[in-house]
């Protein structure tokens, strides 16, 4: 059932096939342009966004290193006077035996502080980065080293010679204060002599005409792309942004966590190498990138800082979506038109092939006057016209058909009406036959009886008793005669059929006495389809070895032996004396032996209406074989035995 709907499914229309073709060639066709176009389209808006990014990221570095440099301007006009001063506090260092313990910082910074008109204070700071003195008493043992980037820097400027100086910026300590820091090591690089200057109008950005803050706010207003901007200086520090701010931000960024960014931002400003990371989930993506604003030249004041950049990927995803969107749309349309175009073409291309195969089916019902509809095209005009011509033959050969047909039947009736008289015939014959072979018969017996009677006289006239014999032997004859010729007429009456050679041999056996035989039958299960006298061929041969086998015969086997598909073979052998080597090939023939010459012959006979041959391939004193050769079609294996 299921293969005969697989076959239905296949076998479609030739219209329905086209359809389909085209279809899947438009789909194909379509699909394809769409999966370029809108892979194109997602390229391009993403080069566009990454262009944005560029150029935003160019907006940011330019406005930075112009904040930093007008930083640096306003910066330097102090480092003459931080230099001369931090050179005062060398001078008393080596004063002290170059023991801090031994200086008096306090007095040193009055000192220093009447040249300053801002608040100034005095930092000492050992190879720990640990500030082991200083004038400012909320600093007094402050670990810098909790400060990677600035500790870094530290241990740094301890190892050079020079004097550094850094721009006005937010402390690292305290961040509330806007001071300007300036270091410079001692002669034995065991320590950092510092100073620091408070200025109270460059606490407020709004002060001055330019800030970091400025930039960062007019950039996020600027770029929808820019969803926050922060700059980080060389020390770590967040400039113009407040603790506060600070913690507002990171709570707007649940994502990002701060240590992660302190040491990312660390390893940018030290490694100069940018750092990308998205969140998919939030659609941002982070850009943490070194600003340089002296393009690569170390300047004492190593000014240089990091821009962490919250890039929104909103406006992408948005314009992706609905790209693709239209484009699913496009297919859509597209597929429809391919649907339509297809059943266009199919149904041009298919519907005068369908006509005919109508037609040619209204002919095959059998109605040879129906005419071949017309179609368009030339292919399918020469097909009606050969199958037009077709038809015409058909009806002429049918009709030629029809009056062969008449012919042969009224041929068959006449045979089948000599067949008849035939077996009439047959049966007459065989009846008369049968009444003369009886009648014989019984004449035959009252010559054995008046034979009988005559012995008698043999006494009183001896020279009777020959004549006698060679009556009683001509009437043996004369019945083993009529007895070969009733089995010849019995011979072939009946079909052949297949036999159980079992059963046979059996059969054959139950006509034999000979108690002081051993007979072996080994054949299976073996079907041998022979005329129905297949039994008398074993009775002849069972009783040819009876009466040629000699004294020493003791056993007869009978054996079937074969391959399916292939010829198989039945052996009579016995242990008697056997065929001389000279009387192999004359024993079958009519009239040949020491007995009435008629037995193996018949044998033959039988086993030859179904092309079964047989032959004689023992050995002489050693006992008889026959082998019967039976073909492949005309044995079995009993179904059980198979």
């Amino acid at each position: 059932m299921e293969k005969k709907t697989v076959k239905k499914m296949i076998n479609l229309s030739i219209g329905t096939k086209i359809m389909l073709i085209f279809f899947l060639i438009f789909t194909l066709l379509i699909c394809t342009c769409s999966y370029y176009g809108f892979t194109t389209e997602k390229e391009r808006l993403i080069t566009s966004y990454s262009e944005n990014i560029e150029q935003s990221e160019t907006a940011i570095i330019t406005a930075v290193t112009l904040v930093s440099q007008g930083t640096m301007v306003l910066s330097s006009i102090y480092d003459p006077s931080m230099n001369e001063a931090l050179n005062q506090m060398e001078a008393a260092y080596a004063a002290a035996g170059s023991d801090p313990a031994n200086m008096d910082l306090p007095l040193l910074g009055a000192t220093i502080q009447e040249n300053f008109s801002n608040d100034v204070h005095l930092y000492i700071i050992d190879q720990e980065n640990v500030i082991i003195d200083t004038t400012d008493a909320g600093q007094m043992g402050v670990e810098i080293s909790s400060y990677p980037a600035f500790s870094e820097r530290l241990t740094t400027i301890r190892k050079g010679t020079m004097y550094v100086g850094d721009p006005w910026e937010r402390s690292v300590l305290d961040p509330t204060l806007i001071r300007k820091y300036a270091y410079i090591p001692t002669s034995d690089h065991h320590y950092i002599l510092g100073i620091s200057l408070f200025n109270e109008q460059l606490a407020d950005p709004r002060a001055l005409f330019f800030s970091f803050g400025d930039v960062t706010y007019q950039l996020e207003e600027a770029d929808n792309a820019i969803a926050s901007v922060l700059v980080v200086d060389v020390n770590g520090v967040f400039v113009e942004k407040s603790p506060k701010e600070i913690e507002n931000w990171y709570a707007s960024q649940p994502y990002l966590s701060p240590d992660e960014i302190t040491t990312t931002t660390a390893r940018v400003l030290r490694t100069g190498e940018g750092i990308e990371k998205t969140f998919p989930d939030q659609e941002r993506l982070v850009h943490i990138f070194l600003i340089d604003p002296d393009n690569g030249t170390i300047a004492p004041s190593e000014t240089l800082y990091a821009a962490i950049v919250i890039y929104s990927t909103e406006d992408l995803s948005a314009s992706l979506a609905k790209s693709l969107s239209q484009y699913i749309l496009i297919l859509i349309c597209g597929l429809i038109f391919a649907a339509g175009v297809a059943y266009i073409v199919a149904y041009t291309l298919g519907r005068p092939v369908e006509m005919i195969a109508e037609d040619v089916d209204e002919i095959a019902q059998g109605n040879l006057a129906h005419e071949i509809r017309r179609t368009h095209g030339y292919e399918l005009g020469r097909l009606e016209d050969s199958i037009r011509i077709l038809v015409r033959r058909l009806g002429d050969d049918l009709t030629e058909i029809q009056t062969q047909k008449i012919a042969l039947d009224t041929e068959l009736k006449e045979k089948t009406e000599v067949e008849k008289r035939l077996r009439a015939a047959n049966r007459k014959l065989s009846l008369l036959s049968t009444i003369t072979r009886h009648d014989v018969l019984n004449q035959l017996a009252v010559l054995g009886m008046y034979c009988d009677l005559l012995e008698e006289l043999t006494k009183q006239c001896p020279e009777l008793s020959d004549h006698l014999t060679r009556m009683n032997e001509t009437l043996k004859k004369i019945e083993r005669q009529l007895t070969f010729a009733r089995d010849c007429e019995s011979m072939g009456l009946e079909d052949p059929r297949f036999q159980p050679l079992s059963d046979v041999v059996d059969n054959a056996l139950s006509a034999i006495h000979a108690p002081y035989l051993q007979f072996t039958v080994q054949t299976g299960g073996a079907e041998i389809c022979a005329d129905p006298m297949l039994e008398k061929v074993f009775y002849n041969l069972f009783e040819n070895a009876i009466r040629h086998g000699g004294e020493h015969l003791s056993a007869i086997e009978i054996s079937f032996k074969g391959i399916s598909g292939e010829n198989g073979y039945i052996i009579v052998t016995d242990n008697g004396d056997g065929v001389a080597t000279q009387k192999k090939d004359k024993i079958f023939q009519q009239g040949y032996g020491s007995n009435t010459g008629y037995g193996l012959f018949l044998v033959a006979e039988i086993l030859a209406i179904t092309g079964i041959t047989i032959r004689e391939c023992g050995t002489e004193r050693e006992g008889a074989c026959f082998e019967m050769e039976v073909p492949s079609t005309a044995w079995r294996l009993h179904p059980e035995d198979e």
